[in-house]
C-alpha cells in the first residue's frame, strides 16, 4: 500500500471499529435490530429439559436450532429470540414429537422443564396369568404383586415376584369373593411387613363383609371376626404406624384393635362415617355435621376438631359411602362415592377454604409434595394447586386447571412420577397429558392395546409402568401382566429418574 493511503486506511478501520463495536456488544447482550421498527429490540430465550435427553432435534419456527446444553441437568438454552409468537418443537428418532406456539418476551427466559416424548413402540415384558385374573396390587416396595383370580366359582390370590416371575398361591376360597374397591383397596399390606396382608372379602352366601389376615410365608389364614368379639366390623385397615394393629368401624364407632391382644380394643370415636391415617393419628369425618376431627390413636381423649362447620354447599342428609384422603391436617379430601360429591379442605397461605370441588367425582390423588390435587370423573380430568407454584408456568394457590374432557369414558387416572403429567386409560389406549397449557396441551399415546386394560399402575419398580390386559389371542382366555420402562431413565438430576 502506498504511503498516502495508509492514514486513510487507518482511519477507515478506526471508524469501522467504533461503528461495529456497539452493535456487537448489543448483539452479545441479547439485542437484535428490527428493520420494521428501525430500533434494537431486547430478545428473549427458551430453556428446555426433555425426556429422553439424547438425540434431540429442536426447531424454532420450523428451522433447526443449535442450543447450549447444561451438563448438570441436560437442559437446552436457545437465546436471541425476538419478542412475539414462536413455534417450538422437540423430537427424537423413535419418539413422538412435542410442540407449542408460545409468546416470547423481551429479556425473559421461557422455561419448559418437563418436555416428555413417548416412544412409538415400547418393548414389553409379558407374563401370562391364570384364567380369571382381573387385577393386581403392588407391595410397598413395588417388587411383589398380589393377583386375584376368579375362576369356576373359586377365589384365589396369587403372589407374583416380578424379578423372578415366580408365582404361587397364598389363599383360596369358594365361600368368599374379593370385595370391590371402595374407600380403600381390598388388598392391603400390614405395616413394615412384606409377608402379611389383609383381605377384604364378601360372603357368597349373604354378601356380608369379611376380613382375613394372611401370611404369605406360612400360608396361615385367620378371619378377623374369629379374633374380635366386636360385631359388624367394616372398613378394616392395617395401622401404618403400628404392626399387628388394625383400625375398624363397627356401625359408626371407630376402634383400634390389637391382633396380639384381641380383648384390648380401644374406642377411638363415635359418629364416624369415614377415616384416614395421618402419622400417629386418625382423621375422622362425621357426615351428619360435615365436621373433620383429628384423633391421636394413643390418647383418643385429646381429640381436636379440625373444622367447626361443614363445607359450603354441603347437604347434611347425604347418604352413601364416604372416604377420606388426608395429605396433612391442612389438606384433606372427603368423597361421597355414591353421589360423587367431592369436598376439599385447603388451609394455605392465602386461603382457608372448605368447599365442594366437584359434584360427580370418581377419584382424587395428591401429588407427592401435596402442592397439587388431581381429581376426575368418568369424562373429565382436573387439578387444583393447593399451594403457590413458583416454577414456570407460575400458578397461584387455588388455581384450577381443567386438563381435559373426553367423549369416551376414562379410567385409571393417576399422576405420573414427575407430577407434571397425568396418565389415564381411554378405550384401548394408555395415554399421558401434560399440565402445562401454554401454547396448547400435548397429549400422547403411550400404548395402543387390542383391548381396554383391566388395570394400569404408574408406580412399578425401576421406572416401570405396569398394566393388565385381556389375552391378545382370540383363542386364549389367559390375561397378560405386562410392564414397560416409562419414562426413559435419566441422570441423577434428570427428569424421569
Amino acid at each position: 500500500m502506498s504511503l498516502p493511503f495508509r492514514p486513510l486506511f487507518f482511519w477507515l478501520l478506526t471508524m469501522t471499529f467504533f461503528v461495529t463495536s456497539p452493535i456487537v456488544i448489543l448483539f452479545m447482550m441479547g439485542y437484535r435490530y428490527s428493520f420494521d421498527r428501525g430500533v434494537f429490540i431486547y430478545t428473549g430465550s427458551i430453556s428446555i429439559t426433555a425426556n429422553p435427553q439424547n438425540n434431540l432435534d429442536i426447531h424454532v419456527n420450523g428451522s433447526p436450532v443449535s442450543a447450549e446444553t447444561n451438563e448438570i441437568n441436560r437442559s437446552f438454552h436457545i437465546g436471541g429470540l425476538r419478542p412475539g409468537e414462536h413455534t417450538i418443537s422437540v423430537s427424537s428418532p423413535g419418539f413422538s414429537s412435542w410442540s407449542k406456539t408460545v409468546t416470547i418476551h423481551s429479556g425473559r427466559a421461557t422455561e419448559f422443564w418437563n418436555v416428555l416424548l413417548t416412544r412409538n413402540d415400547y418393548p414389553r415384558v409379558n407374563l401370562s396369568l391364570p384364567k380369571g385374573a382381573f387385577d393386581f396390587f403392588p407391595s410397598p416396595d413395588r417388587r411383589k404383586f398380589l393377583i386375584p383370580v376368579e375362576n369356576d366359582g373359586e377365589f384365589t390370590l396369587l403372589l407374583l415376584t416380578q424379578a423372578t416371575q415366580e408365582m404361587r398361591q397364598i389363599f383360596s376360597s369358594r365361600e368368599f369373593s374379593l370385595a370391590p374397591p371402595a374407600a380403600h383397596p381390598p388388598v392391603q399390606w400390614l405395616a413394615r411387613d412384606d409377608s402379611s396382608l389383609l383381605l377384604s372379602l364378601l360372603s357368597r352366601t349373604d354378601g356380608s363383609p369379611n376380613f382375613f389376615l394372611v401370611n404369605s410365608d406360612t400360608l396361615s389364614t385367620v378371619n378377623v371376626k374369629d379374633i374380635f368379639s366386636i360385631p359388624h366390623l367394616r372398613s378394616v385397615r392395617p395401622n401404618p404406624e403400628r404392626a399387628e394393629t388394625l383400625v375398624a368401624l363397627s356401625g359408626r364407632t371407630l376402634f383400634e384393635l390389637s391382633v396380639t391382644e384381641p380383648s384390648s380394643a380401644t374406642l377411638l370415636s363415635e359418629n364416624v362415617d369415614a377415616y384416614d391415617f395421618l402419622g400417629d393419628a386418625v382423621i375422622a369425618f362425621e357426615s351428619a355435621s360435615g365436621i373433620l376431627s383429628k384423633i391421636p390413636r394413643g390418647n383418643p381423649t385429646d381429640r381436636i376438631q379440625i373444622t367447626t362447620a361443614p363445607p359450603e354447599n354441603y347437604d347434611s342428609n347425604s347418604q352413601g359411602t364416604w372416604s377420606i384422603i388426608a395429605y396433612d391436617e391442612r389438606r384433606i379430601v372427603v368423597l361421597n362415592r355414591e353421589k360423587g360429591r367431592l369436598f376439599f379442605l385447603n388451609r394455605g397461605e392465602n386461603s382457608r377454604s372448605w368447599k365442594r370441588l366437584s359434584n360427580d367425582a370418581t377419584g382424587a390423588q395428591f401429588s407427592d409434595d401435596g402442592k397439587k390435587l388431581l381429581f376426575w370423573n368418568d369424562w373429565e380430568i382436573s387439578t387444583v394447586f393447593t399451594r403457590t407454584w413458583e416454577v414456570q408456568p407460575v400458578r397461584e394457590e387455588g388455581t384450577r386447571l381443567d386438563i381435559g374432557r373426553f367423549s369416551e369414558k376414562i379410567t385409571f387416572v393417576q399422576w405420573s412420577k414427575d407430577y407434571e403429567h397425568v396418565i389415564f386409560s381411554l378405550g384401548n389406549d394408555i395415554r399421558i397429558t401434560e399440565l402445562d397449557d401454554r401454547g396448547g396441551r400435548n397429549t400422547s399415546p403411550i400404548l395402543s392395546l387390542p383391548h381396554p386394560p383391566l388395570r394400569v399402575s404408574s408406580f412399578g419398580e425401576n421406572n416401570r409402568l405396569i398394566f393388565l390386559t385381556p389375552s391378545e389371542n382370540e383363542t386364549s382366555s389367559f390375561p397378560i401382566f405386562s410392564s414397560i420402562v416409562f419414562p426413559e431413565p435419566a441422570g441423577l438430576f434428570g427428569f424421569g429418574t
